[in-house]
């Protein structure tokens, strides 16, 4: 029970800080979404800023924990916000404020996220 809500806490200190989108199952009849993606980095800016995938299924023992990562190979970023809700294609863009970077995430299978794209102001 301890990891359980340590893992939940550490999610939602992540929602406080960072930006995040739910899967968009909700959203289109098929019932409550079952992931929570959150863009995350590393407090100490030490490691790669991340995306992090929380399970929400209330059902079985996963629920509230990271089930996925994907660092994105740069650290310091500032990972600030996300679009709110996944859309129906399951891409999902992220910005990181300081890098001046933004980032488009694949989530076909949100248990191995995919970074798919990667450009800034200058790059437009």
């Amino acid at each position: 029970m301890k990891r359980r809500s340590r893992s939940l806490t550490f999610a939602l200190v992540a929602l406080a800080v960072t930006g995040f989108a739910l899967s968009s199952a909700g959203q289109t009849g098929q019932g409550p979404s079952r992931y929570l993606f959150t863009w995350v980095g590393d407090e100490g800016r030490e490691d790669s800023d991340f995306l992090a995938v929380v399970d929400l299924a209330p059902q079985g023992d996963r629920y509230g924990t990271i089930v996925a990562t994907k660092p994105v190979g740069e650290k310091a970023l500032w990972p600030h916000h996300t679009e709110h809700e996944l859309s129906a294609g399951r891409m999902l863009f992220a910005n990181g404020f300081s890098g001046n970077r933004n980032l488009l995430f694949d989530l076909h299978d949100p248990l191995r996220p995919k970074v798919v794209e990667r450009f800034d102001v200058s790059s437009l």
